[in-house]
């Protein structure tokens, strides 16, 4: 109810409460929630109300007055102390949405945007697991990855046809199609000037955290801080692959290997 009464006054308020100066558009199971843990407690970064708003995937229709709602008020924005804040959300789900860009590059012309990367076998694998301890999952690991692209076709070509299709069974089942990164990094190249993105690694933000959040904040605009401790320290993205079946290891390894490639020129051009 809390929730609601807020959100309820954020949309009678819309007008007041600017747009999103950064988003962290992917990827699931990257370790996105304690990176934007970390960010909200910034001195500069006053976020958005949740985490995924998920405007830009399951929610467009709204409408923008619905998508300002959850974002502090200009007020708040201007009586900050000290250096002048930023805000944004994290919305995983975007960078797999077919239409995304398209959206985020026609009403957030300036917004910086934020790739969290993961080997894409264990984000494959650490996104089955999470969908089995929330009961979405009743196949195996083996036999989802086999059966994955029967689950997730219809929507998927549904998704493609209508924006506004909400395509449940497609950001929940696409374990192997959420880790080709190139494709759909390219597709928001060709809506949005490369310069507006960071790419980073969660392997990066777990080796050398410093650094990495460094980069992160120099690219938003703000000063550079740390966390007395980052969350990354302590949180899990799922586990290790040590329980993928070595076939379907394999079978990934193998299905990955063109797509990092094609990963690794995109990036090396940039």
């Amino acid at each position: 109810m809390r929730a609601e009464g807020r959100l309820a006054w954020g949309r009678l308020t819309a007008s007041g409460r600017p747009l999103p100066d950064f988003l962290v558009i992917g990827v699931q199971r990257a370790g996105t929630t304690s990176l934007f843990r970390d960010l909200k407690r910034h001195p500069q970064v006053i976020a958005a109300s949740t985490k995924e708003v998920h405007y830009f995937d399951y929610h467009h229709g709204r409408g923008q007055g619905w998508y300002r709602a959850h974002f502090p008020h200009r007020r708040t924005l201007v009586a900050h102390p000290g250096a002048p804040p930023v805000t944004g959300e994290a919305t995983p789900n975007y960078l797999f949405h077919p239409h995304a860009p398209r959206w985020v590059g026609t009403e957030l012309p300036q917004a910086r945007l934020i790739v969290v990367l993961r080997d894409p076998v264990q984000r494959a694998y650490s996104h089955w697991k999470l969908n089995r301890r929330i009961g979405l999952e009743d196949l195996s690991f083996s036999e989802a990855v086999e059966r994955e692209e029967e689950r997730i076709g219809p929507d998927r070509r549904l998704l493609e046809a209508d924006p506004a299709y909400p395509a449940y069974d497609l950001f929940r089942f696409s374990y192997a199609a959420r880790g080709t990164y190139a494709a759909q990094l390219e597709r928001w190249h060709a809506a949005i000037p490369r310069e507006r993105f960071l790419v980073v690694r969660s392997e990066d933000l777990r080796a050398s955290p410093d650094a990495t959040f460094a980069q992160i904040t120099d690219f938003i605009g703000v000063s550079r801080w740390r966390p007395p401790e980052f969350s990354h320290a302590h949180a899990s993205t799922g586990g290790g692959g040590e329980g993928i079946p070595e076939p379907t290891r394999q079978r990934l390894e193998r299905y990955f290997e063109p797509h990092q490639r094609r990963l690794t020129e995109l990036l090396d051009a940039t």
